[in-house]
């Protein structure tokens, strides 16, 4: 997967503790460890009953399918997308793959990264 240019996007797998540290943007930069279960359900209202339940079993299961996208900021790691599958990484202590993107070249933008990571992730249906 390349953004625009390729040196601006690496993916690597991120250690449980570093998962657990992830300021998410969703959550006014919160560290993900620190989000209550009733917080990141109630995040997605459309959703069925019990779908967070369905997240983390598939995580537990299955692993995580695809990554989630991060940037550096001043805190540390920012969490762009992937909430629920970082949520329950970091609640069960696993890594997660995450797709890193650095603004390096200065054509490149965040919302061109995150357009096309996200594309991605709706041709697989959603899976997490």
């Amino acid at each position: 997967m390349t953004n625009q240019c390729g040196e601006c996007v690496r993916d690597e797998v991120l250690p449980a503790h570093t998962v657990a540290i992830l300021r998410s943007r969703d959550y006014g930069l919160r560290p993900v460890a620190d989000l209550a279960h009733v917080e990141v359900g109630a995040h997605k209202p459309l959703e069925p009953a019990g779908w967070l339940v369905r997240v983390v079993d598939s995580v537990l299961s299955e692993g995580i399918l695809d990554p989630i996208l991060v940037t550096p900021g001043p805190q540390g790691l920012e969490l762009i997308d992937g909430n629920h599958r970082a949520w329950a990484a970091a609640h069960h202590g696993l890594a997660a793959p995450a797709r890193v993107f650095t603004p390096n070249c200065g054509d490149c933008t965040e919302e061109s990264f995150a357009e096309a990571a996200m594309s991605g992730t709706s041709e697989l249906g959603w899976k997490y």
